[in-house]
């Protein structure tokens, strides 16, 4: 009995040493990649637009292998549509979308926030039958609300200001 207890609790640690062994070179390389990334001027040029939308209330950042696209809450519109594909990456990579999203979390505060973003990802269907993924930052239905009860005010001393 004691044998069996010996050998089940020995396998459990060989098995958590072999996990943390695979999670720590995963993180080494994650860590490579979003510094390669960061540095390439695809990512320079993303993280400019991104500083330039801080005028607007971000309703959603899609983050896909072909690019990036963000819509606002008020008014409703795409805010831009950023193709990998025409700013220097020509190459499909199934890391690229999530290497992205870590980093606009990294670099904006507000996308890490959980209270604030949603970060959902998602599968999308290629029509080759190739399966990749998609990650979306979604701004919470409270801040919406906010938005537009704000917007609503601010109209409504405008009529009054214009009477």
């Amino acid at each position: 009995m004691k044998l069996l207890v010996l050998c089940t609790a020995s396998i459990f640690i060989i098995t958590a040493l072999i996990l943390r062994a695979y999670c720590k070179v995963k993180h080494r390389r994650d860590r490579k990649l979003m510094e390669y990334v960061r540095a390439s001027n695809l990512y320079l040029q993303l993280y400019e637009i991104m500083n330039n939308i801080g005028n607007f209330a971000v309703d959603e950042i899609i983050i896909e292998n072909s690019g990036v696209r963000a819509t606002s809450v008020y008014p409703a519109h795409k805010l831009f549509d950023y193709s990998f594909k025409q700013n220097g990456n020509s190459c499909r990579n199934k890391e690229l979308a999530r290497i992205v999203a870590l980093l606009l979390a990294m670099d904006f505060s507000l996308l890490s926030d959980p209270s604030i973003y949603q970060l959902r990802r998602y599968r999308i269907y290629r029509m080759n039958g190739k399966k990749e993924y998609g990650f979306r930052y979604t701004l919470r239905r409270h801040y919406k609300d906010e938005i537009f009860s704000y917007r609503q005010q601010m109209h409504k001393s405008a009529s009054l200001l214009i009477r």
